[in-house]
């Protein structure tokens, strides 16, 4: 059996990194050795708590949990998303969670530091925030550079932005640290885009299924109220994005999606354009990392649910999976989240978002964490 995939995840909760920290906390595929903590969707503070309170709610208060940075790398941050998030990051639902675990007292580049010299192996990071951390870390520790086997970022995107129009939220929250991050030679980088994350969406029904499975399902599920309000007010369709948790799919499962090779690079002038990821498209042009085939999404066309995410036999068992107790319950498919982002019938259109291709008996996500 192979030996669990060593993580360190960077991340801002926030709704979203809600679902993707209890995907990755309670997967069997990942150990994941770290949780550190930046700002983002709201202040540092409150999502240092945050944090604190989904390991505690997944029962992970064993790994170690650290606070990072508390503004970007130069200019101060544009604006939070507490209007999607909540003003307390989890959809104005903290009071639906476990008190705040344990924090760790070194300060998150440190931690981060100490997992990679400790580790036998290379380890992943999983970035989910502002790459303000990741930044720092390279910048501040170069010879640890060749223990980080790869970095899988949630930001930017190659269409439409959701913040001011051309910036991705997390790579607009701190454009100096994703282009630190995203033009390094060192790592390679797996950037999984907003254009295509909206592509992927949860549906109403796939939601209201899995809050009926407990009081852990409620309370994953109670923090995405005021997003799916506000995303059924911008889209006219009652469903939520859960970015961070296909990036996170991607981490556990390398291979989930199907990657193409282009250098990005992103504004970070004052003016209209900062915080876009541009890429090269020149067929020539070097390859740094890799983004997602997706076809950007219009502006005024709404996204609409993957094929195969509306509730079926499989996702109506899998709240059932949240009831199971203990610190390391990896059958406690809070993780059956994945089950929704990686549909039993995946398509290959290069129109359309590409899902790795598996041989009819070969069990994904959705199987596993369902059977």
């Amino acid at each position: 059996m192979t030996a669990p995939m060593p993580l360190i995840i960077d991340t801002d909760p926030g709704v979203d990194d809600t679902s993707a920290l209890i995907l990755a906390l309670l997967g069997p595929e990942v150990d994941v050795r770290a949780v550190t903590v930046t700002f983002g969707n709201v202040s540092r503070e409150k999502t240092f708590a945050n944090a604190r309170r989904v390991l505690a709610l997944a029962g992970r208060t064993d790994v170690l949990v650290a606070a990072g940075a508390v503004r970007p790398l130069v200019h101060a941050q544009g604006e939070l998303a507490a209007d999607w998030h909540g003003a307390d990051g989890l959809g104005v639902r903290s009071a639906d969670f476990p008190e705040p675990g344990p924090a760790d007292p070194r300060p998150a580049i440190t931690l981060m530091a100490d997992v990679l010299s400790a580790s036998p192996e290379p380890v992943t990071i999983v970035s989910l925030g502002p790459m303000t951390n990741t930044a720092l870390l390279l910048a501040g520790h170069p010879a640890l550079i060749p223990r980080i086997a790869r970095i899988v970022a949630m930001g930017g995107s190659l269409g439409t932005g959701n913040t001011r129009g051309a910036g991705e939220f997390n790579v607009y929250a701190d454009p100096e640290a994703a282009q630190r991050v995203l033009t390094q030679p060192d790592v390679p980088v797996t950037l999984v885009p907003l254009d295509l994350t909206m592509q992927c969406l949860a549906d109403g029904a796939w939601l209201d299924a899995l809050a009926a499975g407990g009081p852990r399902c409620a309370a994953l599920v109670g923090t995405v109220t005021v997003y799916r309000e506000m995303f059924r007010e911008r889209y006219g369709v009652d469903a939520a994005a859960l970015h961070d948790t296909l990036a996170v799919l991607e981490a556990i499962t390398p291979g989930t999606l199907r990657p193409k090779p282009f250098p990005v690079s992103v504004a970070c002038t004052l003016g209209p354009a900062r915080g876009m990821t541009e890429a090269d498209r020149r067929p020539d042009a070097p390859a740094r990392w890799c983004r997602w085939r997706s076809t950007p999404m219009s502006p005024r066309s709404p996204p609409k649910p993957c094929a195969g995410s509306s509730p079926s036999a499989d996702s109506a068992r899998l709240p059932a999976r949240l009831r199971v107790p203990g610190p390391r319950a990896h059958e406690d498919a809070a993780s059956a989240v994945a089950g929704l982002l990686l549909p039993s019938t995946a398509r290959h259109n290069d129109q359309q978002p590409a899902f790795r291709h598996r041989a009819p008996n070969e069990l994904g996500p959705r199987e596993r964490f369902c059977r």
